[in-house]
């Protein structure tokens, strides 16, 4: 229990300073972690992180899954701060997912790595298509390469699955903002990536507790 307090404290650390690092934000005087922690908002990112951390610990140990996890927390969190995703980051999470991919199934590591880039290869048709009907961005070139991951790591059924979950909390959440506080929903901009991390958190959560401990 306490190397995994001390894990996730280190998670939270690394997890906000990398949000100021990649946000760029201007309020910052000085680009240090007390700086940083003078913001509210970086101390409540610091809580999900290491929160989340320990829960994902607890939950699947120290392995491929939990990476994964927070590095999709820790990009939908950036999303969510600036509404763009670094490649770093993101191309780490690929890179992972592969790895996984290989480690769980030798046998069918290129399958599976074919039906993840697959996933990905449909979500960009349907935004060339969004895109030459309404002239506006249904997902961004890096929520594909984030679907495509997922897909690599848990295949294509749980991906869109995952996206599905996402979208409804994304839905509830922009009709939330447009009855309380009148935002109109065309304008409105969406950080897809960290909902795209609910409805990975909550399929996995399903087919955890739900679906193996009731077969």
């Amino acid at each position: 229990m306490i190397i995994s307090v001390m894990l996730s404290l280190c998670v939270g650390f690394v997890g906000v300073f990398l949000i100021a690092f990649y946000s760029e934000d201007t309020r910052l005087r000085a680009f240090s972690l007390s700086a940083i922690f003078q913001l509210w908002i970086y101390r409540i990112y610091f809580l999900l992180l290491c929160f989340f951390s320990l829960c994902a610990l607890m939950w699947f140990g120290i392995d491929a899954i939990y990476v994964i996890l927070m590095l999709l927390l820790l990009l939908g969190l950036i999303d969510i701060k600036c509404l763009a995703v670094p490649d770093t980051i993101n191309f780490l999470l690929l890179l992972v997912c592969v790895g996984y991919a290989f480690i769980d199934s030798q046998n069918n590591f290129i399958h599976r790595v074919l039906m993840g880039f697959g996933v990905g290869g449909i979500f960009f048709a349907l935004k060339i298509l969004y895109q030459s009907l309404v002239q506006k961005d249904i997902v961004g070139e890096a929520d594909i390469i984030v679907l495509s991951s997922l897909g690599i790591a848990f295949g294509a059924l749980d991906t869109f699955i995952s996206v599905f979950l996402g979208s409804v909390a994304a839905l509830v959440y922009a009709i939330f903002l447009a009855l309380f506080y009148r935002v109109q929903l065309a304008q409105l901009k969406l950080p897809f990536c960290f909902f795209i991390f609910l409805g990975t958190t909550i399929n996995l959560a399903w087919l955890s507790f739900v679906i193996r401990e009731n077969p």
